[in-house]
């Protein structure tokens, strides 16, 4: 028993040593412009009953991964545009950033992205529902496409590693093409939400609930005004 646990363990931690050239920052686990706002009250339990631990729910919710289901928030006016944590379902310290490019003007990879963090550590030791950071310091322009990425385990030693596995919801940057995230509108409470997937094999639960957040225009669970919602697909629990 003593020796599975060590080979346990040596597995781990050869799975999250990082290279010397990975790029590493100090940061700390929450941000400081980070604040809370009252989510809309069924939106906690209805992100957990659509997406619930452990299940295959990329078969379950088919009509997301369809070729005509939106992928991304487009804006059609200029706007403030803010993130709020709804829940997480990891095992692993991961990091959730965004970027942003122009709709006509699609990069070819994520290497031409400007990354910024919005919650360096997905963990609800640190994050409760409804915390909420604004993107950016100014208004975002209208045509503005806003992606989102995954840092697979890149939280650690207090700050972030941004060369460990990534996932980005223009997947054809991603290994393999995979799509890892989910994007709908929850019908009950209108509001607009992503879910990360943060594994990529064939053991992968693919519940997509890794951590479920809310994109908005706004910080009253007023309905979305400010985005292209036309081929966003609707959930209903």
């Amino acid at each position: 028993m003593r020796a599975r646990i060590l080979s346990t363990i040596l597995v781990l931690l050869v799975s999250f040593a990082c290279d010397d050239d990975d790029v590493y920052r100090k940061t700390p686990p929450v941000a400081g412009d980070m604040f809370n706002i009252e989510l809309c009250p069924t939106l906690v339990a209805n992100a957990v009953a659509l997406f619930p631990e452990a299940r295959n729910n990329a078969e379950r919710h088919s009509q997301l991964f369809g070729g005509t289901a939106q992928q991304h928030i487009v804006l059609t006016r200029d706007t403030d545009v803010y993130v709020s944590f709804v829940t997480e379902a990891a095992a692993i310290g991961n990091v959730l950033g965004y970027y942003i490019y122009d709709n006509g003007n699609v990069p070819s990879s994520a290497g031409q992205i400007d990354k910024q963090l919005v919650f360096p550590n997905v963990d609800a030791t640190y994050l409760k529902p409804g915390d909420t950071r604004k993107l950016g310091k100014e208004q975002l322009k209208a045509g503005t496409v806003i992606g989102f990425f995954l840092i697979v385990g890149g939280y650690r030693n207090d700050g972030v590693y941004f060369q460990r596995p990534t996932y980005y919801t223009n997947h054809e940057w991603n290994k393999e093409e995979s799509k890892q995230h989910v994007l709908y509108r929850e019908e009950e409470c209108g509001a607009v939400v992503i879910g990360f997937e943060d594994r990529l094999s064939a053991e992968a639960d693919k519940d997509y609930n890794d951590i479920i957040f809310m994109v908005s225009d706004n910080t009253s669970n007023e309905e979305n005004t400010a985005f292209d919602l036309q081929s966003v697909v609707t959930l209903t629990q």
